[in-house]
Parts: structure tokens; sequence; C-alpha cells
């Protein structure tokens, strides 16, 4: 509207605004005569003055308690237990278990995470100054693990063969003997790249446990022959990561036969996983 009982009007419009209003109990019948407008003195209670026997008492409480019950418990206990429980499990972590942290903890494995203890590698370099037809070295496991495959720096490009030996504990004193050693690699048509850029030679034809401090020699040997650099000290720790511990190696010249050199540093890649 523009005016109060004329001028121009609008529709629709929607009108903006709040209404209070009370509920009041409803009298036994219509009243005949409705109230036009609320009373200017509404009453302090809201229940009537003669209330119903039922439902309620014929003296209800006119509010709450002012001492509500402070249980359920008659006696709760006023603190702790003073003898708690020692130690939940036998062997509790230093930190709380964070699976996905890109580090195998302690507590975690290939199994409950293998987010972080599978698909792991570890490389020792791909620099080099040397070569050969071939390395020993040791490996140390930090942890129980499984190794299953490897990675090589080539000399030369090409299609060439690859084998890889293994065998418990040091190659000390096994250099010019195939006694001990299992083959468990062998690939005629491996495809080398050039000298500094990994040469991958997929997975071993089984994989390799090695338990918990426990040490394992492995022999590469490529028909293109392997590019590596010199060591300081043969049998100390070149790489390591949580997992395991590459020692430096030799050099070889023949497969179990020929010369050596000594310190070495295998250059490649080892993948594996933590058990």
């Amino acid at each position: 509207t523009e005016g109060e009982f004329e001028g121009i009007t609008y529709s629709p419009r929607v009108w903006s605004g709040t209404i209070w209003y009370n509920v009041v109990e409803a009298t036994s019948s219509p009243s005949k005569s409705l109230t036009k407008l609320p009373s200017k003195s509404p009453s302090v209670s809201s229940h009537t003055s003669k209330p119903t026997s039922h439902p309620t008492p014929s003296n209800p409480t006119p509010i709450p308690t002012s001492s509500p019950t402070r249980l359920p418990t008659p006696h709760p206990t006023p603190k702790p237990t003073p003898n708690p429980t020692p130690k939940p499990i036998s062997t509790p972590t230093t930190s709380p278990h964070q699976c996905g942290n890109a580090l195998c903890e302690l507590s975690e494995n290939a199994a409950n995470c293998p987010i972080d203890c599978s698909s792991k590698e570890i490389e020792t370099t791909y620099e080099f100054n040397l070569g050969s037809s071939g390395n020993m070295f040791v490996v140390k496991a930090r942890r129980n693990i499984v190794v299953s495959s490897f990675a090589i720096n080539s000399k030369s490009r090409g299609v060439g063969a690859v084998k890889i030996y293994t065998r418990a504990g040091s190659y000390t004193n096994h250099e010019q003997s195939r006694d001990g050693w299992e083959l468990v690699y062998e690939n005629d048509s491996v495809i080398h790249n050039r000298r500094g850029v990994v040469t991958e030679l997929g997975f071993l034809d089984r994989e390799i446990h090695i338990a918990k401090d426990r040490s394992q020699s492995f022999f590469v040997t490529s028909t293109n022959g392997l590019v590596y650099k010199g060591g300081e000290k043969e049998f100390s720790v070149y790489q390591s990561d949580e997992g395991m511990e590459i020692m430096e190696g030799i050099g070889t010249e023949g497969e179990f036969e020929g010369m050596t050199y000594s310190p070495r540093v295998w250059s490649g890649i080892i993948r594996y996983e933590m058990q």
C-alpha cells in the first residue's frame, strides 16, 4: 500500500516481519463470543486454576527440583585406578604408527603397511670411472627383507647376456669357484642402455630372503660389461637405508676366473620389500 487505507496498492507482496503469540488451553466448547485482542494482562501461570486430577498429580511441583540427582553411579570413582596395566603391548613402539610416511617403521611390514614397506629400492650410484665384466658385493639386512629385482649400469649399449649369482654370507675365498653359488637370474637378451643410464633386468628367477642381521653376497656379470667407481675399503658400508646395507666389493674380469679388483662400488639398484 502507498497510504493508510488510500492510495495505490501492489499485489502480490510478502509481508516481512515477526509475529509473537501464546498458546492457551481450549475450553470444553467453543466460545460464542471470540476475544478480538489478546489479554492486556496475561496470567502469570499457563495452567488452569482447577487442574485435572489425572494425569497431573493433585499437587504438581510448580518448578523443577532445585537439587537434581547426581547419579547414575551411587559412588563414582574419585580418580583412575592406582595400578593401571603397565604394558598394553609387549613391545610398544617409540612413536605412533604412521603408515604412509614413506618410512617402514619397526612396527610395519609389507603386510600391514605395503605403501611404506613394499616396492622399496636402494641405489648405490650411477657415477663411474672404472669398468669390467662384473661385480661381487655383500648386502647386510637390517630387517627381514625379500630381494626381488636388480638394475645395472652397463659398459656398452646393445643386447647382451646378464647373470646374477648369490650365496649366503661373504664371497671371500669363493671368487674363483662356483661352489656354493646359486644362479638366480639369467637372461641372454637384455637390452643394455648407455653408461650412466639405468638398465632394467626385471624380476629374479626367485626371490632372495635375507633375515635380519644376516649377510648375502651377489655376483652380477654381463657380456656387455659393467661400469662402476673405485671404493675406499672393501666390505665397508657404501649405501644403506632402513632395510639393508650395501658394502663395497670387487670388480671381476671373468665368471669365477680371471683378475679381480678391490675395492669397487657396484653401480645399480636393488628392489625389495620388508617383512
